[in-house]
């Protein structure tokens, strides 16, 4: 004989199913948010590293290894001299920062720093907050915001 199956068995399964469905949607929504979220503003992030232009650059020209296991892919602050400003391939607004050596610091700035440009005048001295990405021929901050035009 098969067993009776009563309001109150049926009445639990729809909770159990009811009960899934939300945490499965709400797991679901929790993963699509964190990976659209993108990565933290530069703004919240601390600097690892603080120094001059010359100096950044410096070390770079005397050991680009060592100074990519220092710097690349962290998060610092460079102070300098304002070359040139301009716009990369990409329309993204750079500020480069003039060295003693070959090339420059080139800071690509983060997409909401666009309009504090007005702010940055050639050749005055200017502090700014980045993620170091190396070294080709400059050497490449992205995701750069400005600290400090003095």
């Amino acid at each position: 004989m098969a067993p009776q199956v009563t309001k109150k068995t049926t009445m639990k399964k729809r909770s159990i199913i009811a009960l899934t469905i939300v945490v499965i949607l709400a797991a679901g929504y929790f993963i699509y948010a964190s990976m659209t979220q993108g990565p933290a503003k530069m703004k919240n992030l601390k600097a690892e590293h603080s120094l001059t232009a010359v100096d950044f650059y410096s070390e770079y020209e005397m050991d680009e290894t060592a100074a990519n296991t220092k710097y690349q892919n962290k998060i610092i602050e460079v102070q300098g001299v304002v070359e040139s400003v301009t716009l990369d391939e990409e329309s993204k607004p750079s500020i480069s920062l003039r060295t003693e050596g070959f090339g420059v610091v080139k800071c690509t700035l983060e997409s909401s720093e666009g309009n504090s440009l007005d702010k940055v005048k050639l050749n005055s001295t200017l502090t700014v907050r980045g993620e170091c990405i190396g070294m080709l021929l400059d050497v490449l901050i992205e995701r750069t915001i400005i600290i400090e035009p003095k």
